[in-house]
């Protein structure tokens, strides 16, 4: 399997099954933080005691520190609503398996090992930060399938060029105007997806209609798929998804 994270989507993915069938979508995002924690020690404070001694060195405890209490009090008061972002994402995470176990086809009776080639924006690059919290669902992926019966390797690996390059033909993407994760391929020759080949040869009439669109994560994680488990080294030595832009120029149509 190709995954792509996403900016807007928690990422987009490519399955190719045993039998040689390939099943591509995209899964929702979900917001979460971090959950603060309240960093004054309150235990020389106790009001549930009957003492009045006691009592006494509680107040003056709180009148002494009621700054740093009143400020992570003021942090703390969030701290009910991180944790249901918390488990927001995790149940969010949960649907996000369900969703890949039904492409997969369903449980296994027995367990199957799926190998997961994960884009990472940080895979060799200059050190520009990922927008992309990639990390968090990388690692809770295994986890999830092990449940359903399924066995996950991820692999980080370089998702260089793999969004702006069309996955059929290897020409360049253009962005389409006032969208943000829809592709149009520049080559004017490029078939596009197998259901607009089917189509074109049914209706040839409707070229001009039925543009050669593409989803930015899909195609993405078409990319990663074709990159980590199909091509050779020479193959993506002349591809454009090597950086070497002599060897790897992307071709351009007007």
């Amino acid at each position: 399997m190709g995954f792509d994270p996403g900016a807007r989507s928690l990422g987009g993915y490519t399955i190719r099954r045993p039998d040689g069938q390939s099943v591509s979508g995209v899964l929702a995002k979900c917001g979460y933080t971090a959950t603060p924690s309240f960093r004054v020690n309150m235990s020389a404070a106790s009001f549930k005691t009957t003492s009045l001694e006691a009592l006494k060195q509680s107040i003056r405890f709180v009148h002494k520190n009621i700054v740093q209490i009143i400020n992570e009090g003021t942090r703390k008061c969030f701290r009910r609503e991180t944790f249901a972002n918390h488990c927001l994402r995790l149940k969010h995470f949960a649907q996000a398996g369900r969703q890949l176990l039904d492409d997969l086809g369903g449980r296994p009776p027995e367990p199957i090992h799926l190998e997961v080639a994960y884009g990472a924006a940080l895979f060799g690059s200059a050190g520009t930060p990922s927008c992309a919290p990639y990390r968090h669902y990388a690692r809770a992926l295994p986890g999830i399938m092990f449940r359903h019966n399924v066995v996950v390797s991820v692999t980080m690996v370089s998702e260089f060029r793999t969004s702006i390059v069309c996955p059929y033909c290897k020409a360049h993407f253009r962005r389409v105007v006032h969208t943000h994760r829809t592709m149009l391929c520049q080559n004017p020759a490029c078939e596009g997806a197998p259901w607009r080949v089917e189509r074109l040869r049914r209706h040839p009439e409707q070229r001009d209609i039925l543009l050669n669109l593409s989803h930015r994560n899909k195609s993405a994680s078409e990319n990663i798929l074709w990159c980590t488990y199909d091509a050779t080294s020479d193959q993506i030595e002349q591809s454009p998804f090597h950086y070497d832009s002599q060897r790897g120029a992307l071709p351009r149509y007007h």
